[in-house]
């Protein structure tokens, strides 16, 4: 099976060389070809074919293309690669039956200043992609992660430390286990405060008790015309929707409606 994976990624030829002895690029792919051999459920490709030579980006191409036609889910971000490169990715995703993709926002800055984070680009890129979208964040903090949530992302990725203590290079943009957990909750509470896009106030909602609608002003004798002297506006919701008052003016009360009396229909002849 391993020797399988190595053909895939094309390192068949190297199955027996040290590790040590083989280039970044070849080290990455027999990375790939471990990670494959796992059975995962999800593959991410980060940063498939910036700043790369044609030929190198071609292989990634191949490698992306060979990738998704395992038909499992796929994970792009987008890093240092030009939309054309994403679309070609996503494309080449696409073209073996593989529509399950998300296209992780990330700029390649670490740690990244936030006026660098450009995060208004999430809803293009769902709309430009029709993908699922999501942020490779390395922003101190956890900011932009709460404000990609509010943007629509579906996926989070953060840099994560045992102990900042340790030192390394992602350790200034890393979460420890306390903000870490911090992070988890500010998120789960966004996407609660969000709710539903479509909601709407209906009029069967509990809270609309406490809406305005007609009431009788002062004590009207049966017979007696509707006015603004003896109609008001009020709270709560127990009369007539407020947008009647005005056809109501000059229409005689059908019997005596006393003070403070929600206004309803039957109290007037029409």
């Amino acid at each position: 099976k391993a020797l399988e994976l190595l053909d895939m990624v094309g390192l068949s030829e190297y199955a027996y060389i040290r590790t040590d002895k083989l280039s970044g690029g070849q080290r990455q792919r027999v990375g790939i070809a471990r990670a494959l051999l796992q059975e995962p459920e999800i593959l991410l490709a980060d940063e498939p074919v910036a700043s790369l030579d044609p030929v190198t980006a071609k292989e990634i191409l191949d490698l992306i293309e060979k990738i998704a036609s395992t038909h499992k889910p796929i994970i792009l971000s987008s890093g240092m690669a030009t939309d054309e490169e994403i679309g070609e990715a996503i494309e080449i995703c696409r073209s073996v039956g593989n529509d399950d993709i998300t296209l992780l926002k990330c700029t390649s800055s670490y740690p990244t200043p936030l006026q660098d984070a450009n995060l208004s680009v999430i809803k293009t890129f769902k709309r430009k992609w029709g993908v699922k979208v999501g942020l490779s964040d390395h922003t101190q903090g956890f900011l932009a992660p709460v404000i990609a949530t509010s943007l629509g992302v579906s996926m989070i990725e953060k840099h994560f430390i045992l102990d900042k203590s340790l030192g390394g290079v992602d350790s200034a943009f890393s979460l420890d286990k306390k903000e870490f957990a911090e992070m988890v909750t500010a998120i789960r509470e966004t996407t609660l405060a969000l709710g539903d896009e479509d909601y709407q106030n209906k009029n069967n909602d509990k809270k609309r008790e406490f809406a305005r609608s007609i009431f009788v002003s002062k004590d009207i004798k049966k017979g007696e015309i509707l006015t603004r002297e003896n109609l008001a506006i009020k709270r709560p919701n127990l009369g007539l929707h407020p947008k009647y008052f005005k056809t109501l003016l000059g229409k005689k009360a059908s019997r005596d409606l006393s003070f403070a009396t929600p206004l309803r229909e039957g109290d007037f002849l029409e």
